[in-house]
């Protein structure tokens, strides 16, 4: 049966992982009030003795420290890191570790924010404490959603706003749907606001994309507020238009005025330039392609480059 672990005193100082701290520190000063609760501790009472207070002749123990487990008392050596000294070629050598062992743009040095970083690191009383990757996720997804309330706070009441949905594939197959929100303020500002950037998963169907898109509404509570959305002209967004408008609908509002539809102007020309371009044929006369330099035809290139830096200036 296992000890109820005893209480640590305020003396006492605890070491180990970050945010952990699960082991006890002894100390030579400390030895007494150390000594006096290990004894009580699971592994101390078997031991009934001292084990701590010895001359250790190895150089390899000057980066260690003598801790025990907070939980039962079993001793173990923990890692001291070494002491670093600033100078400026260390820290260069660190700088440069650490953009090519990241794989980082060099010009990252002369970035406003990357200084900023290290002057507000400059202003704590001691070493920052340097959070985990899934600790800075989550507040960075806290942060994004306080200022998309804070901006959406900014729509005046009773006005509309307009929404644009772009979905698009990444090369490793990861579906995406960004939805824009854009809208005029209080004092007719132009205002654009990330309202989502969700992923999609299986079919793109309509029927699915609307759910995705009024989830998103939902949770903004601007469902009722959309006036208009741009989308290409792919036809599931016919089914997601109507789901919304159907959506709207059941709210049952005074005034309603229905969802209007925009069409991508990019989308579109793009559609068209892929048509007229379908129908040129390219029939070159030449059975090979020219890969000797000449001089004549550098010069017309050079003079054709000139036209087109003057007409730039008109």
């Amino acid at each position: 049966m296992s000890l109820v672990p005893p209480p640590i005193p305020e003396t006492l100082q605890r070491v180990g992982p970050p945010r952990k701290k699960i082991y006890i520190l002894w100390t030579e000063m400390a030895n007494d009030d150390f000594i006096a609760w290990w004894l009580q501790t699971e592994f101390g009472s078997q031991m009934k003795r001292n084990i701590f207070d010895v001359k250790h002749q190895s150089e390899c123990w000057d980066h260690f420290e003598q801790v025990a487990a907070a939980q039962d008392g079993t001793p173990k050596a923990h890692h001291t890191p070494q002491r670093l000294h600033f100078t400026q070629q260390a820290w260069m050598e660190r700088l440069i570790t650490f953009i090519t062992a990241s794989r980082l743009p060099f010009v990252l040095i002369e970035h406003p924010e990357f200084r900023a970083l290290i002057e507000i690191a400059r202003l704590a009383p001691s070493m920052p404490e340097i959070p985990s990757a899934f600790t800075v996720r989550r507040h960075l997804r806290e942060i994004v959603e306080q200022r998309q309330y804070t901006l959406l706070r900014k729509l005046p009441q009773g006005a509309k706003l307009s929404i644009a949905l772009d979905c698009w594939t990444s090369p490793f197959r990861q579906s995406f749907m960004a939805v824009t929100g854009y809208f005029l303020d209080q004092e007719w500002n132009y205002r654009e606001i990330l309202l989502g950037f969700e992923p999609l998963h299986g079919s793109h169907t309509g029927a699915y994309l609307s759910t995705v898109l009024l989830n998103l509404l939902e949770k903004y509570q601007v469902v009722h507020r959309v006036l208009t959305i741009t989308t290409d002209n792919a036809s599931n967004n016919g089914t997601l238009l109507g789901s919304l408008q159907e959506a709207v609908e059941s709210l049952e509002l005074p005034r309603h005025i229905p969802v209007i539809q925009i069409p991508c102007i990019a989308h579109v020309i793009q559609l068209s330039l892929k048509e007229l371009l379908g129908q040129m044929d390219a029939n070159p006369r030449n059975d090979r392609e020219e890969m000797e330099w000449v001089e004549e035809g550098t010069r017309a290139r050079q003079e054709n480059r000139k036209i087109v830096v003057t007409l730039n200036k008109v």
